[in-house]
């Protein structure tokens, strides 16, 4: 067994809380429809040359998307992480599982 290199980084750990959830959802929210809009603002506008992409409503859908996916996965993040929710949807089944002895094993 080597010794850790004290001049090498530390790997990142991630701490899981919901200080860090926010951050990713805000990330995520503000960086996937920024995005997407500006891929089809490429596609439609600069390629095809149509300008209903720069309309009012194509910015106010990619703004309502942004909000909704911040919010849904933030609580989306925080529900997998155990730290929302009462854990009623959580189930640990108990199982019986008979393993075949190795005295029985047919011949091969």
């Amino acid at each position: 067994m080597s010794m850790p290199d004290p001049a090498e980084p530390a790997p990142a750990t991630f701490g899981g809380r919901p200080r860090h959830y926010l951050r990713i959802s805000i990330g995520l929210g503000l960086g996937l429809p920024a995005y997407l809009y500006g891929g089809m603002v490429v596609i439609e506008y600069l390629i095809r040359g149509e300008a209903w992409i720069l309309g009012w409503k194509p910015v106010v859908a990619a703004i309502v998307f942004a909000a909704l996916y911040m919010r849904l996965s933030y609580r989306w993040m925080m529900d997998l992480d155990g730290q929302l929710g009462s854990g009623s949807r959580w189930s640990l089944p108990e199982r019986i599982v008979r393993l075949p002895e190795r005295g029985h094993r047919p011949e091969v």
